[in-house]
């Protein structure tokens, strides 16, 4: 296995511990039931996406771009992760989601982005 590849699954690992870490937060917040029943089923497909991405499969990796840029998109366009984020009565929350939605899944676009172009060439 490359180091690009080995990138990209210890990124997908760390943003499911994140990901588990964050539920509990999620329900401290009291939020709607929804959002902990979605944030299950991404955790579930992050889950997915790593034996994909360990067989180098290019849809994994092409999976992984597009699913990290919808998360950054839904998590800056959600008003209350804004509220989270800005808010200093929320400090462990706020930086789940810093390190989560901005952090992490632009890594997970990189590595992925640079696992592909290894393959290709």
């Amino acid at each position: 296995m490359d180091k690009y590849r080995l990138s990209v699954i210890a990124t997908l690992f760390a943003i499911i511990v994140l990901g588990i870490l964050s539920i509990r937060l999620i329900i401290e917040l009291a939020v709607p039931v929804f959002l902990v029943y979605t944030a299950y089923v991404l955790i579930a497909v992050f889950f997915l996406l790593i034996p994909l991405s360990a067989k180098g499969n290019r849809i994994g990796f092409i999976a992984n771009i597009i699913l990290a840029i919808m998360v950054m998109i839904v998590n800056t366009s959600i008003r209350d992760h804004m509220a989270v984020l800005l808010s200093p009565e929320y400090t462990n929350a706020s930086l789940v989601l810093l390190i989560g939605a901005y952090v992490l899944q632009p890594l997970l676009i990189v590595t992925s982005f640079l696992a592909l172009r290894a393959k290709r060439h």
